[in-house]
């Protein structure tokens, strides 16, 4: 049971690293290029189709993070559980505030903002797999 929580823990997490990867270099950078008349439009489309995607994922983290840090009791893993946090309060704090402004109305700054902003997040999340994929590679699960 818990080497098939371990395994689903990694899995959501290298899911999510290369989601952000994605996100940081692909999507945010072509909010640059959607017409402003179909800007709100293309925003609401976002906010429907991205968050299913990253919701379920970031919860799981969130709590097979949070059973890891209590089974282990291990450094590694309550790090890894404070990045987790760190990239929650990030995105509640930071990102979805500028989601809800470009829901609006297009503003280029905010655009801006949200791409230098994600970086944070993408690097929290590359820091994770790594250190996870180290953990597993380490036997540091004791």
């Amino acid at each position: 049971m818990i080497n098939k929580l371990l395994l689903a823990h990694l899995a959501l997490c290298l899911f999510m690293t290369g989601l952000i990867w994605t996100v940081q270099l692909v999507h945010y950078p072509a909010f640059r290029y959607i017409d402003l008349s179909k800007f709100t439009d293309f925003t609401q489309f976002h906010g429907t189709s991205i968050t299913p995607i990253t919701a379920l994922p970031m919860v799981l983290e969130l709590f097979t993070g949070l059973f890891l840090v209590y089974y282990f009791k291990n450094f590694f893993f309550s790090v890894n559980f404070f990045l987790i946090l760190l990239l929650w309060a990030s995105t509640f704090f930071i990102s979805v505030p500028l989601h809800m402004k470009l829901s609006v109305m297009r503003d280029d700054l905010v655009i801006e903002k949200l791409i230098l902003t994600n970086w944070p997040r993408t690097i929290l999340w590359t820091l994770r797999s790594g250190l996870l994929l180290w953990i597993f590679s380490n036997g540091s699960l004791k």
